[in-house]
């Protein structure tokens, strides 16, 4: 089975960000027509003050800085020893 995943857009933060006080998760996640559990997690993520809520320019500020951020480190370090016997 093929998924194609795609990043949140400025517009669906905006969006997200405009509905969040009148609608509810799932009726947002309708509207972009993304699973409820994709605004849940963006909400979870980027609602920094509970006072203020959800911003969306932030949150696509954050996410950029998140999207750039390496997720593993890599195993064989690249001056290290291994690295020049290993075939890739």
């Amino acid at each position: 089975m093929t998924h194609c995943y795609r990043h949140l857009t400025a517009e669906d933060r905006a969006a997200i960000m405009m509905m969040r006080a009148t609608h509810s998760i799932r009726s947002i996640a309708t509207h972009l027509g993304r699973a409820p559990s994709t605004v849940s997690r963006e909400l979870a993520r980027h609602t920094i003050d509970p006072i203020k809520g959800y911003d969306a320019g932030l949150a696509g500020y954050r996410a950029r800085l998140t999207r750039h951020r390496p997720r593993q480190c890599p195993k064989l370090h690249p001056d290290g020893e291994l690295f020049e016997v290993v075939v890739y």
